[in-house]
């Protein structure tokens, strides 16, 4: 579903499916001076539905294991890189899929490198299982989803690569660490 800007709202699945890929998205979150904590501009963005980068204003905060560029309920983010609210943000996000073996067994865990406004906050960290309210991990594909906490999140500019099962170099190219 989309804004009246032109903008795609929370809650939308991005079709088709991917393995390995690159991924680009800019966000605006909300202003909401009443609100706190998870109330406050929540969405994310789970790639193939199971693995949750945080998407929530967690301006001039700490580093929390559900804040901003986390991975919700795993790792927070090694910097707060998040900007004041209204403001566009980006993610760019290096996922490698878990492997499986011909019986369902897995092989290897994902792997997820996060830069957020341009800064690394999360450096190849492999995720042993999926993340928060994340679909069970599993050999098939599911879509990459952003998530609907009913908080009016705007996302535009998505773009991805896809990487199919051969490993990449660093992205994105001349980043600021």
């Amino acid at each position: 579903e989309m804004s009246e800007e032109g903008l795609l709202l929370a809650g939308a699945d991005v079709k088709p499916m991917f393995q390995d890929f690159n991924l680009h998205v800019e966000f605006r979150l909300p202003y909401m001076p009443a609100a706190s904590g998870q109330s406050r501009g929540n969405s994310g963005c789970y790639l193939q539905s199971r693995y949750e980068v945080q998407v929530l204003d967690s301006f001039s905060e700490e580093p929390t294991i559900n804040g901003c560029s986390s991975l919700y309920r795993q790792k927070p983010a090694d910097v707060n890189m998040c900007f004041a609210p209204l403001q566009w943000q980006t993610y760019d996000i290096q996922f490698t899929a878990p492997r499986w073996a011909a019986d369902g067994s897995k092989l290897r865990n994902a792997q997820i490198t996060v830069w957020h406004n341009g800064v690394k906050t999360q450096d190849n960290v492999e995720l042993v299982n999926k993340t928060g309210g994340g679909q069970e991990e599993a050999p098939h594909l599911l879509p990459i989803r952003f998530q609907d906490h009913h908080d009016p999140v705007r996302f535009r500019n998505i773009w991805i690569v896809d990487r199919g099962l051969a490993s990449s170099g660093e992205f994105p190219v001349g980043t600021a660490e």
